[in-house]
């Protein structure tokens, strides 16, 4: 019997536009986790759509360079890459730092 696929769990879910399962799949594959989990992930972030289009558009984009052998490219071309890559991270984590701390309770001091 096959395991359920991420768009078997996202049809259980109720309809999910194909960006949606595109994204679901993406975050199976590249975290790994299994699919029900992708499909609720995906699903949950699809509630914001900019954000959950965002994402599936990097996640393609992952794919895509992830398969590519850059072994070819040139030093200035190696350097572009790591560039973009490195200050998209950084502006990722300094925006997921900024939501997670505005989201967090403050704790009271003692009077």
């Amino acid at each position: 019997m096959r395991q359920p696929t991420v768009a078997d769990h996202l049809r259980a879910l109720g309809e999910a536009p194909e960006w949606v399962l595109s994204l679901g799949e993406a975050i199976c594959e590249i975290t790994g986790c299994p699919a029900a989990i992708a499909a609720s992930r995906a699903r949950d972030l699809s509630r914001n759509h900019e954000i959950g289009r965002g994402l599936e558009c990097l996640l393609k984009g992952w794919r895509t360079l992830d398969a590519q052998d850059v072994t070819a490219l040139s030093p200035m071309q190696l350097e572009s890459l790591h560039l973009v890559i490195a200050h998209m991270l950084s502006g990722l984590r300094q925006k997921v730092k900024g939501a997670q701390e505005a989201d967090s309770p403050q704790q009271e001091v003692g009077v």
